[in-house]
Order: structure tokens, then sequence, then C-alpha cells
């Protein structure tokens, strides 16, 4: 296995931080709606009361009745598990029942290192609470009270009938029954012995019935449950904080499955990925503000100085340095599927190049959407279907756009009801070359998989651009169009990635040193062309 590097690393990092910044939506939407839901549920709820009575416990031991030093611990280190479980128990309710004619369910704890029981009961009303949780105090109270006072009652009849079988032994009765071990403990022993035993058994009788008057039980009502004034359930903040939590990892988690389904392309590595023999010549960012798609925006006029326009300007780099290998003075733009903004890349594109000083002729071949004569204001009652069909000349078709030197355009005329086999007729190959005589033919074509004219047109042409655009076109169907233009040997010249985020294009501080190294430039430039008009 290769080792990972520090780069490595890093870079997945920054896939991961893309992967949350570009669906960040997800996750904000994903955490409103999980706040949102618990804070609404959290103040529709009925609150919800609790009170808690406290319960000291006393640890039940019991006294040997014939020898008082010996002491047993009942219940031991399991006292209050035990006694948790008696709370609960049926006579426990029993008891409740009688009090409240019904026994609501209660939870009892015990506080590590202590000998309380807590009971708490929940209800709607706060006295009601508080009144369960003292009356299920009061009867585990007198339950462990009746429990003792049983236990001394064995004890007291165990005593009496000992001095009964003293005195039977002092008055000289017969020898005792030997299946009873009460009279057969004190049998042979003398009548001085027997005296004093009988003595001992009756103080001891004498204390235990005075204890079964005062006996307690061995537990006793601490704390009583005050009625609460403020509701236990439910807790709009606690609740909040913790959907806060979930939304935020049940964002993240739907943020990266979409992602992960989501076969869009989103950066030039998608692009690489989908077809890998092809170069991403252009990466042309979205134009903030844009977001009616019917309005054409030409950047590259409109604001020659924004990255958008400086994207246009890189493109038309590439394409001619593709220009000085090969004969490229028929260059067509096609995307996948439409609405992928081949019209703007060919319009700003031609712009661009006109710009540098090369002659351009736009061509739009979408005769089934034509869009290019809405960029630069013109008509399109007559055009290249005027041409093909002998109704006009080129020359008469051919428009000069005035606000831009060097650039012309041929819209596509009236719409045809065949455009494949208009666009497949012998006289377009002859028409592309007179036109390219007048200087760079760009073509505005439809996309490639809908329909075949892209396809058609391809074979006419010395290079092609295959458009996509981040988020819209899939890798399928950007493979697709690379296999159909493949098929026919196209001579495609490699991709433009479209309406991608600026981020993709160029970093923050590119951006500004950019910007601000332009305005010096033009300052620059001035002072230059002051100095060439002063004379010397």
């Amino acid at each position: 296995m290769l080792p990972v590097n520090e780069e490595t690393r890093e870079l997945e990092l920054r896939d991961y931080l893309r992967v949350l910044s570009r669906r960040r939506w997800t996750v904000v939407a994903t955490v409103v709606l999980v706040v949102g839901a618990a804070l609404t549920a959290s103040l529709l709820q009925t609150p919800v009361y609790r009170a808690t009575a406290e319960v000291l416990l006393q640890p039940r031991t019991t006294e040997s009745i014939f020898d008082p030093s010996v002491v047993q611990n009942l219940t031991g280190g399991r006292q209050a598990p035990t006694e948790i479980r008696v709370v609960n128990s049926d006579p426990v309710r029993t008891i409740v029942r009688e009090s409240l004619d019904s026994a609501p369910g209660v939870s009892v704890r015990n506080p590590t290192d202590t000998d309380f029981l807590l009971i708490s009961a929940t209800s709607t009303d706060p006295e009601r609470a508080a009144l369960v949780a003292n009356t299920y105090a009061a009867a585990y109270v007198e339950h462990r009270r009746r429990v003792a006072v049983s236990d001394l009652e064995k004890a007291a009849q165990d005593l009496v009938e000992a001095i009964a079988a003293i005195d039977e032994q002092l008055a000289g009765a017969p020898a005792p029954d030997p299946d009873d071990p009460t009279a057969v403990q004190f049998a042979g022993q003398t009548p001085e012995s027997l005296q004093q035993q009988r003595d001992f058994f009756s103080n001891r009788l004498d204390q235990i019935r005075l204890a079964i008057r005062q006996k307690t039980g061995g537990a006793q009502l601490q704390t009583p449950a005050d009625v609460p004034t403020t509701p236990f359930a439910p807790t709009p903040r606690r609740n909040g904080i913790l959907a806060l939590a979930v939304g935020l990892l049940l964002g993240v988690g739907l943020a990266f499955l979409r992602d992960y389904l989501d076969d869009t392309v989103k950066n030039k590595e998608d692009v690489e990925r989908a077809v890998p023999g092809l170069p991403v010549l252009g990466l042309i960012p979205s134009i903030p503000g844009w977001r009616d798609q019917s309005r054409t925006v030409l950047v590259t006029a409109s604001d020659p100085k924004s990255p958008g326009a400086e994207a246009y300007r890189a493109l038309r780099t590439s394409v001619q340095f593709l220009g000085v290998e090969r004969n490229l003075r028929i260059l067509q733009v096609t995307s996948s599927s439409k609405s992928e903004g081949k019209s703007t890349t060919v319009a700003n594109l031609g712009v661009a190049l006109a710009q540098a000083g090369q002659r351009v002729v736009i061509v739009d071949c979408d005769l089934r959407r034509p869009r290019i004569h809405h960029f630069f204001g013109q008509r399109n009652d007559v055009g290249l279907t005027s041409v093909l069909i002998g109704e006009a000349e080129l020359n008469d078709a051919i428009v000069a756009i005035p606000e831009v030197p060097n650039l012309a355009l041929l819209p596509s005329g009236p719409r045809p009801p065949n455009p494949s086999e208009l666009l497949a007729g012998h006289r377009v190959p002859e028409l592309l070359r007179s036109m390219a005589e007048l200087g760079m033919v760009l073509i505005d074509s439809p996309p490639s998989l809908p329909v075949t004219d892209a396809v058609v047109l391809s074979r006419h042409v010395d290079g092609v651009l295959l458009l996509a655009t981040g988020d819209v076109t899939s890798m399928k169907e950007i493979r697709r169009s690379a296999e159909v233009l493949e098929q026919v040997a196209a001579p495609v010249l490699g991709l433009v990635l479209n309406g991608i985020s600026s981020d993709e294009v160029y970093g923050y501080s590119y951006r500004y040193r950019y910007a601000y190294a332009y305005e010096q430039d033009d300052g620059a430039d001035e002072r230059e062309r002051s100095e060439l008009r002063s004379p010397t």
C-alpha cells in the first residue's frame, strides 16, 4: 500500500470542506427543520410537573429474643436496591390505592452513598404530582412499620411460649414433649436457673411490647414533596440544543449522501474523470446576480474587469494556442443537453476574440432554439436559413456589430421544418468555408444528445468545444456526448466547464491581487500611451 503523505491528507480534507460548502444549504435546511420541529413539539406539549419526596432509610436489624448480644443485619449492603422494589410492590400500591383510589406509577432512585430514597411522581397537575409522591412515601413508611410490627409480635409470641414452658417446669410438670423445642430446652435445669430465665424473658417481653407501640419501621419521611412551580417537561432550551446537534449530524450526513448520489460535474476534476482523454480548456464562473436565464448577459463587453470576462479571455488564449498547432478557422461549440450556456459562451468568446484584434463571424446554427441575436440586439428575420434556401445572399445576411469592432453575426433566420436535413445539405460546408475567408467562424450548435444537428455540423468544422455546466451536466451525459462525437471522428479539442463557483476558478487572494494589478496596469498603460503621444 502506498504511503499517504501530508499533501494527500490535505487534499482529502479540502474535498470534504468543498462538499460541505457546496451543500451548505442542505445542512442549513436540515438544522432548521429539526430544530423547528423540536421547538414546535416542545411548545405544543402539555407541561408536565414533577414532585419528589425524600425518605430516610434506617438499617433493619433484629436482636435474638433469647440473647440480646446477638444482632443480625437483615438488609446489609443490598438495602437500597431492595427497598426501591418495595416502593413499587403490590402491598405499597394497595395502601396508595386506598388513599387515592388509584396507584399511579412513580420513579424511585437512591443517590450514591446515601441512605435516602427519592420518590418522584409526574403529572400535568402540579398539586397532583406532590400528592402522589407524598402518598407513596407515606405508604412505604407505613408498610415498613407494619412489617416491623409483625416481626415484633412474632417475637413477643415466642417469649410468651417460653415463659409458659418455664412456668410448667417450675410447677413440676411431667417430662416435656420431645416435639416441643421450647419446652425441651428448659428441661433438667434447677429452679433458680429457671426463675432467672423467666425474669429475663419477662423483661424482654415488656421491652418488645413497648417497641411495638413505638416502632417506626426503619424508615421516615425526611422531606415531603412540595408543589412544583416550574414544569419538568418540556424543556425547549435543552430540546433545541439537542435538536441542533442532531440536525448538524443529520445535515452533514445528508450533504455527503446527496453529493455521493449527485452525478453532475462540479469542478475540473469531475470533468477530467468523466472524459480522461480531453483537456479542460476553460473554467467559466457563474455570473453574480444573473438569475433570469432568459435574459442575455454579455459580460466581456458590459464588465470587462470581472472574473467572468477574464475567464472568457483565458478560454480565448487556449483557443489561440490551439490555432498555432492547426488551421483553426471554424470552431463549433456544443453541449450535452439544452440550457447549458452554449450561446452565452459563443457570444462572449466571440467578443473576447474580436477585442484581441481577430476578425470573427458568429454563426447561429441552432435552428431550433436560436438565441445569439438577442445578445447583440439584432433581428432574426434574415439569416442562415435564408441563405441556405436561396432567399438572401451571404453578404446581405451577415450583420456587423458596431459596438464590437471585428465582430460580425449571421443569425439563424426563420425556423425551418427540417433543421437536421437542412444542415446536412451540401451548401453548409461551402457556406462555412466562404465565411472562414472573412475571419474565424464560431458556430453555436444545438446539443449533441437530443438531436443530430451538432453531429452533422461537426464533420465540417476544424474543432469542437464540448461544453458542460456545473451542477447541471451529469458525468454520464458528458461521457456519452464525447462518445457520440468520437464515433463520427469529430475534431473535439477539449471541454469547457461553465457555471461553476468563482472559488473553483480563482482563489480569493488571487482575485484580489488580479483586480488590484488590473487597475494598476490600466494606469500604467494610460501613462505609457501618454508618453507615446508626447513629443520626444
